[in-house]
């Protein structure tokens, strides 16, 4: 039978908020799969300056949110995320979506 509902998590998200290093971080991870979380979702705007550590990129959990600048969009995918939750708020006068697909 195919899953109904899908749980996303921000305990992590929540965790880099409040400064939690990112050893302990890599500890939570393991614990959160054993819940069915289908995608932990964590802010570009948390991360520190240094980076994610590659290990915990490795879960393919892991999705960063980040706003609609081909800026955020360059730096998590040189960060090495493959998931990304684009926040994208549509005004007339600004850039399309198509702008930043290219």
């Amino acid at each position: 039978m195919r899953q109904m509902v899908m749980v996303s998590d921000q305990t992590i998200n929540e965790a880099l908020r409040l400064g939690t290093s990112m050893d302990a971080i890599e500890l939570m991870i393991p614990i959160l799969k054993k819940y069915g979380i289908a995608n932990i979702d964590m802010s570009l705007d948390y991360l520190p300056s240094d980076g994610v550590p590659k290990q915990i990129l490795l879960y393919p959990l892991l999705r960063c949110k980040i706003h609609s600048s081909l800026e955020e969009i360059a730096k998590v995918r040189q960060m090495g995320f493959s998931k990304v939750i684009l926040s994208w708020l549509h005004q007339p006068s600004q850039s399309s979506l198509d702008q930043l697909t290219d």
